[in-house]
């Protein structure tokens, strides 16, 4: 008897899982062409929509159309959240408008499945997506494949039966692999029960002034700030630093702040040397197919010097 709203492109695997796995159990799936935060309203509404999977912007984008409209739904049983590290900030909105429904948070990737699920009636550390599903193994390794401790920093390693196949097309370059387990880049920490907190992307990691960043990290302090809907921190070519960080960010409607402003809020989690000292706000922000922030987009319109400096 569920109806399943999956608003995004099936060539993300969180949406394709959605459309699979609902239509499996016999449900009824709702699927959109195009990602409108209005036009899901007006689906989810329309359908009584029972379970809603989403990446967090779209997530977020879909609470303040349904907050504009003055929308709720009470048949609403399961939000699921993937694609991106769920940062909460809508989650007392989410829970207003949708007061029957659990939450919960997927990690995982198209060749690796999911992998961890953070619960929102699990006692979860702050940062964290979650403990590996049943069946699941976790190691956090070096770059030499050598297993670390909890608490050590180091590429996920997933060892599992959901692994993909292979490629079907493409010139992908073969991934890491050690005794059975894959890893697709990410860097991350597992604490001594098992969560797992990722701390990045090992393609976009940034040296500066021969210190490794991870951007991502950056871009969640900076999301955390009231008047920041979007930050996408970038490395730029910098003779005596090698990159220097510059951050470009999404205000919130009717919000803003300058460049002080973001800095000191910066100041108050991260060491000096993750602070960007520019800020810029681009055109327009380019999203990917699955809602997600076009990182190479974003870089284009800085590149092009289209985006606005911040006082």
């Amino acid at each position: 008897t569920d109806v399943v709203l999956a608003p995004g492109s099936l060539t993300h695997s969180l949406f394709l899982y959605a459309l699979v796995h609902g239509l499996d159990v016999g449900a009824t799936v709702v699927l959109c062409r195009t990602f409108r935060p209005n036009h899901v309203v007006r689906l989810m509404r329309q359908h009584d929509a029972s379970v809603l999977y989403g990446v967090p912007t779209q997530l977020e984008m879909i609470v303040e159309a349904a907050a504009r409209e003055g929308a709720s739904f009470p048949a609403m049983r399961w939000v699921l959240s993937s694609g991106a590290k769920w940062q909460g900030r809508a989650g007392a909105e989410l829970r207003r408008l949708c007061p029957a429904a659990r939450f919960a948070e997927f990690y995982g990737a198209s060749e690796l499945s999911f992998t961890t699920v953070a619960r929102d009636d699990e006692d979860v550390p702050a940062g964290s997506v979650g403990r590996a599903f049943a069946g699941v193994e976790l190691t956090i390794r070096d770059h030499r494949g050598r297993v670390l401790p909890p608490g050590e920093v180091g590429e996920v390693f997933v060892k599992s039966p959901f692994l993909f196949m292979g490629y079907a097309c493409g010139d992908a370059a073969p991934l890491r692999q050690a005794d059975g387990a894959v890893s697709v880049g990410d860097v991350g920490v597992l604490d001594a029960r098992g969560f797992l907190r990722l701390v990045g992307r090992a393609s976009r990691m940034i040296v500066t002034a021969g210190k490794n960043v991870h951007p991502e990290e950056i871009e969640r302090v900076l999301e955390a700030h009231p008047a920041v809907a979007s930050a996408a921190v970038l490395g730029t070519d910098d003779a005596r630093r090698g990159e220097r960080l510059v951050a470009l960010v999404r205000f919130r409607d009717g919000a803003a702040a300058d460049t002080p402003a973001l800095i000191a809020h910066a100041r108050a989690a991260l060491p000096l040397h993750r602070i960007p000292r520019r800020y810029a706000v681009p055109p327009r922000w380019p999203t990917t197919s699955s809602g997600k922030s076009d990182f190479e987009a974003l870089c284009r319109l800085w590149q092009a010097g289209a985006c606005v400096g911040l006082p």
